[in-house]
Protein backbone atom coordinates (compact mmCIF):
# COMPACT_ATOMS: atom_id res chain seq x y z
CA UNK A 1 0.00 0.00 0.00
CA UNK A 2 1.68 3.58 -1.12
CA UNK A 3 2.11 6.15 1.81
CA UNK A 4 -0.88 8.11 1.83
CA UNK A 5 0.92 11.40 2.93
CA UNK A 6 3.00 10.66 0.06
CA UNK A 7 0.04 10.52 -2.28
CA UNK A 8 -0.98 13.44 -1.21
CA UNK A 9 1.72 15.62 -1.53
CA UNK A 10 2.55 14.14 -5.19
CA UNK A 11 -1.60 15.39 -5.59
CA UNK A 12 -0.50 18.60 -3.85
CA UNK A 13 1.88 19.50 -6.77
CA UNK A 14 -0.83 17.92 -9.06
CA UNK A 15 -3.30 20.59 -7.84
CA UNK A 16 -0.63 23.13 -8.32
CA UNK A 17 0.10 22.41 -11.63
CA UNK A 18 -3.30 21.84 -12.95
CA UNK A 19 -6.65 22.94 -9.83
CA UNK A 20 -8.96 20.33 -11.22
CA UNK A 21 -6.91 17.81 -12.32
CA UNK A 22 -5.70 16.98 -8.95
CA UNK A 23 -9.69 16.60 -8.05
CA UNK A 24 -10.25 14.54 -10.87
CA UNK A 25 -7.61 12.11 -10.76
CA UNK A 26 -8.71 11.87 -6.60
CA UNK A 27 -12.80 11.45 -7.58
CA UNK A 28 -11.70 8.49 -9.84
CA UNK A 29 -9.56 6.84 -7.73
CA UNK A 30 -11.76 7.09 -4.53
CA UNK A 31 -15.08 6.28 -6.56
CA UNK A 32 -13.45 2.96 -7.69
CA UNK A 33 -11.45 2.27 -5.13
CA UNK A 34 -14.52 2.39 -2.79
CA UNK A 35 -13.19 3.32 0.80
CA UNK A 36 -15.56 2.59 4.02
CA UNK A 37 -13.52 4.85 6.24
CA UNK A 38 -14.38 7.61 2.88
CA UNK A 39 -18.00 7.19 4.12
CA UNK A 40 -17.63 9.13 7.51
CA UNK A 41 -16.17 11.97 5.61
CA UNK A 42 -18.00 15.28 4.62
CA UNK A 43 -15.62 14.86 1.58
CA UNK A 44 -17.13 11.22 0.62
CA UNK A 45 -19.03 13.16 -1.87
CA UNK A 46 -15.59 13.40 -4.04
CA UNK A 47 -15.77 9.25 -3.73
CA UNK A 48 -18.90 8.84 -5.94
CA UNK A 49 -19.34 8.38 -10.10
CA UNK A 50 -20.74 12.01 -10.24
CA UNK A 51 -18.21 13.31 -8.62
CA UNK A 52 -15.62 11.65 -11.09
CA UNK A 53 -17.48 12.87 -13.97
CA UNK A 54 -17.63 16.31 -13.28
CA UNK A 55 -14.15 16.53 -12.39
CA UNK A 56 -13.23 14.81 -15.30
CA UNK A 57 -15.08 17.14 -17.32
CA UNK A 58 -13.66 20.27 -15.80
CA UNK A 59 -10.02 18.97 -15.74
CA UNK A 60 -10.53 18.44 -19.63
CA UNK A 61 -12.09 22.07 -19.53
CA UNK A 62 -8.58 23.74 -17.88
CA UNK A 63 -6.40 21.51 -19.96
CA UNK A 64 -7.80 23.27 -22.85
CA UNK A 65 -8.12 26.87 -21.11
CA UNK A 66 -4.24 26.77 -19.79
CA UNK A 67 -3.40 26.63 -23.33
CA UNK A 68 -5.01 30.17 -24.25
CA UNK A 69 -2.85 33.59 -24.12
CA UNK A 70 -5.39 35.43 -21.93
CA UNK A 71 -5.63 33.05 -19.17
CA UNK A 72 -4.25 34.11 -15.39
CA UNK A 73 -1.10 33.54 -14.22
CA UNK A 74 -1.10 30.14 -12.40
CA UNK A 75 0.64 32.34 -9.26
CA UNK A 76 -1.94 35.48 -9.33
CA UNK A 77 -3.75 35.37 -5.87
CA UNK A 78 -6.88 33.77 -7.07
CA UNK A 79 -5.92 30.85 -9.14
CA UNK A 80 -3.03 30.39 -6.45
CA UNK A 81 -5.93 30.41 -3.42
CA UNK A 82 -7.68 27.72 -5.89
CA UNK A 83 -4.91 25.62 -6.08
CA UNK A 84 -4.15 25.57 -2.61
CA UNK A 85 -7.89 24.55 -1.67
CA UNK A 86 -7.82 22.20 -4.45
CA UNK A 87 -4.64 20.08 -2.93
CA UNK A 88 -6.21 20.40 0.32
CA UNK A 89 -9.18 19.10 -0.61
CA UNK A 90 -7.10 16.22 -2.34
CA UNK A 91 -4.95 15.37 0.26
CA UNK A 92 -7.85 15.59 3.30
CA UNK A 93 -9.80 12.89 0.90
CA UNK A 94 -6.93 10.62 0.51
CA UNK A 95 -6.41 10.76 4.57
CA UNK A 96 -10.48 10.18 4.90
CA UNK A 97 -10.20 7.13 2.59
CA UNK A 98 -6.93 5.51 4.46
CA UNK A 99 -8.25 6.68 7.89
CA UNK A 100 -4.97 9.07 7.91
CA UNK A 101 -4.86 12.49 9.95
CA UNK A 102 -6.45 15.04 7.59
CA UNK A 103 -5.72 17.56 9.32
CA UNK A 104 -1.59 16.81 7.77
CA UNK A 105 -2.82 15.48 4.66
CA UNK A 106 -4.85 19.30 4.09
CA UNK A 107 -1.45 20.94 4.98
CA UNK A 108 0.53 18.46 2.78
CA UNK A 109 -1.66 19.13 0.14
CA UNK A 110 -1.45 22.92 0.77
CA UNK A 111 2.17 23.19 1.06
CA UNK A 112 2.55 21.31 -2.08
CA UNK A 113 0.19 22.91 -4.32
CA UNK A 114 2.24 26.07 -3.83
CA UNK A 115 5.39 24.27 -4.46
CA UNK A 116 3.47 23.04 -7.56
CA UNK A 117 2.94 26.21 -8.91
CA UNK A 118 5.32 28.34 -8.55
CA UNK A 119 7.98 25.43 -9.19
CA UNK A 120 5.66 24.37 -12.45
CA UNK A 121 5.36 28.27 -13.61
CA UNK A 122 8.87 29.14 -13.20
CA UNK A 123 9.86 25.84 -15.16
CA UNK A 124 7.54 26.27 -17.76
CA UNK A 125 8.74 30.47 -18.18
CA UNK A 126 12.82 29.05 -18.48
CA UNK A 127 11.75 26.41 -20.99
CA UNK A 128 10.13 29.40 -22.92
CA UNK A 129 12.59 31.46 -22.82
CA UNK A 130 15.74 28.80 -23.47
CA UNK A 131 13.87 26.62 -26.34
CA UNK A 132 12.00 27.80 -29.09
CA UNK A 133 9.13 25.49 -28.39
CA UNK A 134 5.93 27.17 -27.78
CA UNK A 135 4.52 27.70 -24.27
CA UNK A 136 1.10 25.40 -25.41
CA UNK A 137 3.52 22.60 -26.13
CA UNK A 138 5.36 22.83 -22.79
CA UNK A 139 1.63 23.30 -21.54
CA UNK A 140 0.74 19.92 -22.82
CA UNK A 141 3.56 18.35 -21.70
CA UNK A 142 2.57 19.69 -17.81
CA UNK A 143 -0.55 17.38 -18.55
CA UNK A 144 0.85 14.26 -19.24
CA UNK A 145 3.46 14.56 -16.94
CA UNK A 146 1.19 15.75 -14.03
CA UNK A 147 -1.63 12.58 -15.34
CA UNK A 148 0.72 10.41 -15.71
CA UNK A 149 2.44 11.00 -12.39
CA UNK A 150 -0.96 11.02 -10.57
CA UNK A 151 -2.25 7.76 -12.36
CA UNK A 152 1.00 6.59 -11.00
CA UNK A 153 0.81 7.66 -7.65
CA UNK A 154 -2.87 6.45 -7.17
CA UNK A 155 -2.76 2.93 -8.46
CA UNK A 156 -3.49 0.13 -6.82
CA UNK A 157 -3.02 -3.21 -7.05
Amino acid sequence: MPNTYLQAACLGVIAGMRTMGAPALVSDHLARAKSPALEQSPLRWLGTARAASVTKFLAVGEIVGDKLPMMPSRVAPAPLIARMVSGGVCGVALCSAEGKRTDVGMVIGVVAAVAGAYGFYHLRRILGQKTAVPDPVWGAAEDVLAFGVGWGVLRTE
